[in-house]
């Protein structure tokens, strides 16, 4: 026999220690399960969902004017934009709308870590506009942070602002996210405010924030129990955990990502579209339903009545069919709040369709 290692055992030097930082991977997890939540709204949403597990460029230039055009890179390696061009903040050459995206996600990285700093996530927050303000050398733009920063503050206290009056000074994504991260405690308090102002990058935004907060670990089982959701979630942190990590270690493919109840329906429908899409508006009580009454030639006799009109004639109808107007369809998934039980039963249905979604790679 030879000696495979010339290293005596056990060895004199011990592995080095390596620190792991969790609270980035569960604020990527999430953000990633309070985005799907909110992107049955829109079309938007499901683009915005859709940068998680792809770096497709026409996926990013749908939402490059957003605030949240630097979600896909951030969830899939857990640094900021800033930390990732080891870059600082600057307002001479972004302007206001790029000096926001740059607040903004320079929060979320503040935030992700709020446990470990000893206050609150909004006095972190607080903080952060605080510092920021002081390195802007824009006057402009300065007063701005500055009296975002001052309004905020007034929210955590006894002031007299309202939501309202927050929302009709400040009209953009970055401030009203913030404002409402103000406003509201948990993920389930943002799930059910309602604000006519607000806008789908509004309520994407302090959705992000939101997940961001509260980590995965922390959010109510209601919001992480979508098929696939907690797979594609834990491939996700483990990732990050380990590349913060440096350890080398590959994970191999991820699991299929989860997809929105409103991605689902995309596309051209099948047979298990229409029939989801029935139960779906029954379940909820939407107003999209199309009949069509096949007759047969004849006479008919038209009556009106309290309910309605009845059309009496002589013998059967040909044939009657109950489709769901799409258009009216996604209009109403935008507004109402699908239950639980619901959403469980829709996508059985179209689970029988063999669908394999993209990887969330």
């Amino acid at each position: 026999f030879t000696k495979a290692l010339t290293e005596p055992w056990p060895p004199k030097s011990s592995l080095p220690d390596r620190t792991t930082r969790l609270a980035t991977s569960l604020a990527v997890g999430g953000s990633i399960a309070m985005l799907l939540q909110f992107a049955n709204a829109s079309d938007f949403g499901v683009q915005v969902c859709r940068l998680a597990s792809t770096s497709d460029m026409r996926q990013e230039k749908a939402v490059a004017d957003s605030v949240l055009a630097d979600f896909g890179p951030w969830s899939r390696t857990g640094r900021t934009p800033l930390e990732e061009n080891d870059a600082e903040l600057s307002s001479d050459s972004a302007g206001a709308n790029g000096l926001q995206q740059q607040l903004f996600w320079n929060i979320v990285g503040c935030v992700a870590d709020w446990r470990s700093q000893g206050q609150s996530a909004e006095d972190v927050v607080l903080g952060c506009l605080d510092e920021h303000s002081q390195e802007l050398r824009h006057a402009s733009l300065k007063a701005k942070v500055t009296s975002l920063k001052e309004d905020l503050e007034e929210l955590t206290g006894l002031g007299s602002l309202t939501p309202d009056d927050m929302f009709a000074q400040y009209s953009t994504p970055f401030s009203r996210a913030l404002t409402l991260l103000f406003l509201r405690q948990t993920c389930g308090e943002l799930l059910e405010f309602r604000n006519s102002r607000l806008t789908d990058v509004d309520w994407l935004s302090a959705a992000l924030l939101f997940g961001v907060r509260t980590g995965w670990q922390e959010l109510p089982l209601a919001l992480r129990n979508l098929p696939g959701l907690a797979n594609m979630v834990s491939h996700r942190m483990a990732v990050i955990a380990h590349r913060q990590s440096q350890t080398g270690l590959k994970l191999g493919d991820p699991p299929p990502r989860c997809q929105s109840l409103r991605e689902l329906f995309m596309g051209d429908w099948n047979r298990q579209h229409k029939a989801a899409a029935q139960i779906l508006v029954k379940r909820q009580g939407w107003n999209c339903f199309q009949t069509t009454i096949h007759l047969a030639d004849g006479q008919y006799e038209l009556r009106g009545t309290r309910g309605g009109v009845k059309i009496r004639f002589e013998g059967e109808p040909k044939a009657t069919t109950v489709e769901v107007d799409t258009a009216r369809f996604f209009l109403d998934m935008g507004k109402d709040r699908i239950a639980t039980r619901t959403e469980k039963e829709v996508r059985k249905i179209l689970d029988r369709m063999n669908k394999v979604p993209e990887s969330a790679n």
